[in-house]
């Protein structure tokens, strides 16, 4: 037997298993199909994965029992589907009904418009609002056919329907390979960040799926649960759902240590740190890389030492605290000497550079960016050589050099398209604004702004679209169009607090403290440098900090003079 037969004798028996396992199920499901009266009654099949679905599908149709009956599976897959009862109506008219069989409608795909995130899913609110006219717009049985999650949002988002009929058939799923899983996914090959936002929560309706399997048996090896639990986090995180990738980092750390899993904890531990990063909780975030670092250490994971480093070494950076911030890349381009991972050392060296940037030594700060962009080169790795331009890029800027930061910007965007890397698409667009408006050429620098929001809000990457409101509205305040700066600088400060990106938050207050001055706005003005001020003296910038007060004084000031 070759290796084709194999899989198709394996898939058999999955099939022959499924069916064994959900047998009472089943028998259930055929009761309602048999009692179901020629009117609306509606029935929920909790089933997790598409292949189980449509198998199920298949033996209901052929079973013997259910000869007399005409069964129409109607796909309603369209993510963006709002309104299912018009659909159901568009498709009966062109059902060719028996007069001698009983109709029953078989829904698939709602689960793409109801959704996996926080959105109230447009689908469920109006099939709230139609339930009652179903009954007479569409007069038969209808089964819908709905992961666990969707189940969920259902009831939570449309409660009246799902009391209203609520009958559900739970189908067990039988055990399968999480890894392997995985592996079959063609976009888990890829890097999330990348990913167009349609992406991303397939990924995240994968993983929720799986996850759903772990809910039926106990059997199941905890330490793929730990990965799970893990893969998760970082999907929410890389949708900056950064408070759902904190629960599902502390699932996976709880059960790692349940297990004694230190690798697990310690990948659960700095994904944490990452994701308190991120909310802008900087002390936070450096406890838990520090954990993870002494774990990594324990077990002499050389390459997770580097990442946690790396890591700490970019908060101090963030924390103005930059000599402490080079110490640690140093240590981490130390270790990727030893073990040779150029990726790592290509990151460490950004790191350093971008310590060296913050601490004005602008030449310095190029010296590792070219090292970094020689390695990337060199391994062919195109999506550290597109960030090692960007990063030149900006130095460049730093360095009035503007010409200069614009060539190596215009390099990093013509790799990154090459390559596909959306996220550095986005911030060559962004550095080349940055360049246009240094050079006073502000129209120019809001539309290249424009196109790294367009990117940011394409994949979804909500801090990306924050960064490139507050930049637009920076160059519309330097052509003294403030009331055009103060719109994008609410959009940005929106978005901001929708994250919980605090360092973020503060400065879109402060922005919007800048351009509300210019429109006499006084008291507003100085109420967002206080704002402003509170979340730079949370977070610990010193600098910052100095500048709100300063700002705040100057606005006291003038008007005190004014009466």
């Amino acid at each position: 037997m070759n290796s084709s037969d194999r899989e198709i004798a394996n898939l058999k028996e999955q099939d022959k298993s499924f069916l064994e396992i959900n047998q009472k199920a089943f028998k259930e499901l055929l009761t309602f199909v048999d009692f179901a009266d020629d009117k609306l009654s509606i029935a929920f099949a909790e089933i997790n994965f598409a292949q189980d679905r449509d198998l199920l599908i298949e033996n209901l149709i052929e079973h013997p029992s259910c000869k007399d009956i005409q069964f129409e599976i109607l796909d309603l897959s369209d993510p963006n589907l709002r309104f299912v009862r018009d659909e159901l109506v568009a498709a009966l008219k062109n059902i060719k009904i028996a007069s001698d069989k009983k109709l029953i409608l078989l829904i698939t795909g709602l689960e793409k418009s109801i959704g996996i995130l926080d959105e109230y899913p447009d689908v469920l609110v109006n099939l709230n609002f139609v339930r009652d006219d179903l009954s007479k717009t569409a007069p038969y049985p209808i089964i819908f056919f709905l992961p666990e999650y969707a189940l969920t949002r259902l009831a939570k988002y449309a409660p009246d329907f799902w009391a209203w009929g609520r009958k559900v058939f739970s189908f067990k799923t039988i055990k399968r390979d999480f890894n392997k899983s995985l592996e079959n996914t063609s976009f888990f090959n890829r890097e999330i960040d990348n990913l167009e936002l349609s992406e991303k929560k397939e990924r995240i309706d994968l993983l929720l799926r799986l996850l759903s399997e772990y809910s039926f048996s106990k059997k199941y090896n905890p330490p793929e649960l730990v990965n799970l639990y893990n893969q998760l986090g970082v999907a929410y995180y890389a949708m900056a759902k950064y408070l759902q990738a904190e629960d599902y980092h502390k699932k996976s750390l709880k059960i790692a240590r349940e297990i004694g899993d230190y690798s697990g904890e310690a990948d659960a531990l700095s994904n944490l740190g990452n994701a308190y990063y991120s909310l802008g909780e900087y002390h936070k975030a450096i406890d838990f890389q520090e954990q993870s670092l002494k774990i990594m250490q324990r077990i002499e994971d050389f390459n997770g030492q580097a990442a946690c480093l790396t890591n700490l070494g970019t908060i101090y950076n963030s924390l103005g605290k930059h000599r402490q911030a080079i110490s640690f890349f140093q240590e981490s381009l130390i270790l990727q000497l030893q073990i040779k991972d150029n990726a790592w050392k290509a990151n460490s060296l950004i790191g350093l550079g971008n310590a060296y940037e913050c601490l004005k030594q602008h030449k310095r700060a190029t010296i590792f960016f070219k090292q970094s962009l020689e390695i990337a080169q060199k391994t062919g790795n195109y999506n550290l050589q597109a960030l090692s331009l960007n990063a030149l890029g900006n130095s460049y800027n730093s360095l009035k050099e503007y010409q200069q930061a614009i060539n190596f910007h215009q390099q990093s965007l013509e790799i990154a398209k090459k390559a596909a890397f959306t996220t550095e698409e986005a911030r060559a667009y962004m550095g080349l604004g940055n360049a246009y408006e240094c050079l006073e050429e502000h129209q120019q620098a809001i539309c290249f702004h424009q196109q790294s929001l367009e990117i940011a809000q394409k994949i979804n990457d909500l801090n990306g679209q924050a960064y490139s409101l507050n930049n637009i509205g920076n160059a519309y305040y330097s052509l003294g169009e403030y009331q055009q700066a103060i719109n994008f600088h609410q959009q940005s400060l929106k978005i901001q607090q929708q994250i919980g990106d605090r360092r973020g938050e503060a400065i879109a207050w402060f922005n919007l403290g800048n351009g509300l001055d210019c429109i006499d706005e006084k008291l507003k003005a100085k109420l967002a440098y206080e704002n402003a001020l509170k979340f730079y003296k949370a977070i610990g910038l010193k600098q910052d900090v100095e500048e709100c007060d300063r700002a705040i004084q100057e606005l006291e000031n003038n008007d005190s003079k004014s009466d």
